[in-house]
């Protein structure tokens, strides 16, 4: 998986989690605009944050990769 795919995956992700959090626990009845004003924020901080950490790859364990120190 390359790693705009996992930061694509991870974004939605993070974007379904806090929709569900304000939602269940911050959600006000009959106001649209001010569950909007209050989720959004709080949604571009973890985009950006997710899209500025550099990912490290993978590291494969095997045979090959064992060290005899």
């Amino acid at each position: 998986m390359s790693i705009t795919a996992k930061k694509v995956y991870i974004s939605a992700l993070a974007f379904i989690e806090m929709m569900l959090t304000f939602y269940y626990i911050f959600w006000l009845p009959g106001s649209w605009k001010i569950n909007e004003v209050m989720t959004i924020p709080y949604v571009v901080i973890a985009a950006l944050g997710i899209w500025f950490y550099k990912l490290k790859t993978a590291i494969v364990s095997g045979p090959g990769n064992l060290s005899n120190s």
